[in-house]
């Protein structure tokens, strides 16, 4: 409640609501990135529990002004639409939409000719063709699985000394 009261004792009173809002930094990504939450309007001092789709990911601790940021990363999840929610003890809720795309990462960042490297990706289309290559040169083909994940290896090929994308 809100009131106002003048110098002659003339008062009103009306009622004012504190909605939660919840705020990603990034709209989309790759699973395995990280994504700060950020919430206002939760209960004081509480616990609230953070999911991403259906699946619990984080928990965050209000301060006395009901907010929260917490961090985690993105789950290994089929590529699409997602809810961001966060639900406090009271019941207080928001949720933010958020989409996971496709993503990829080495086991090591440099090597030798020869040498083995792994390729973990996901967030591709499930049972899609994925292609790896090595500059210009395909180095290996596999299907992303049921989740849009995929793991590969492949050798680094002869070539020039120096920095390559793959």
């Amino acid at each position: 409640k809100i009131a106002a009261t003048n110098a002659e004792g003339v008062s009103i009173e009306t009622e004012f609501e504190v909605i939660p809002t919840l705020a990603l930094n990034l709209s989309s990504a790759g699973p395995g990135e990280l994504l700060t939450v950020t919430g206002t309007g939760f209960g004081y001092k509480t616990e609230v529990d953070i999911d991403f789709g259906i699946s619990p990911v984080a928990k965050a601790r209000t301060n006395e002004f009901g907010n929260f940021e917490v961090e985690f990363n993105i789950p290994e999840v089929k590529p699409g639409p997602y809810d961001v929610k966060a639900l406090d003890k009271d019941g207080n809720l928001d949720k933010a939409l958020f989409t996971t795309t496709a993503g990829a990462k080495l086991d090591k960042t440099t090597g030798s000719i020869a040498e083995s490297v792994a390729v973990k990706g996901s967030g591709f289309k499930v049972g899609g063709t994925v292609t790896i290559d090595y500059d210009k040169l395909r180095v290996v083909t596999v299907t992303a699985d049921n989740n849009g994940g995929f793991f590969a290896t492949f050798n680094v090929p002869a070539g020039n000394s120096g920095s390559h994308v793959i």
